[in-house]
């Protein structure tokens, strides 16, 4: 018998100035602010202005946990200090 599936979810998110749309080296401040808080599943990317949420690997949507709800999570701003 084979295992079942299993479900994990990354988003990704750029940090873009708000005036020109360029994007800024934010995303270490932002990865500390949101580990401070709560959130151990945000780590940095490659570019300084992109991060990646992940949420944990789960095998019943239904028991997945804590982590992103896409209807809740829309228009939500991260500002970095």
């Amino acid at each position: 018998m084979s295992a079942p599936p299993t479900l994990g979810i990354e988003e990704e998110f750029v940090f873009l100035d708000e005036g020109t749309l360029s994007t800024t080296d934010a995303a270490s401040d932002a990865v500390s602010a949101l580990r401070a808080t709560h959130d151990s599943h945000v780590k940095n990317e490659f570019h300084e202005s992109q991060i990646e949420y992940a949420t944990p690997v789960a095998v019943d949507l239904r028991a997945r946990g804590p982590g992103p709800r896409p209807r809740q999570q829309r228009g939500r701003r991260i500002r970095a200090a």
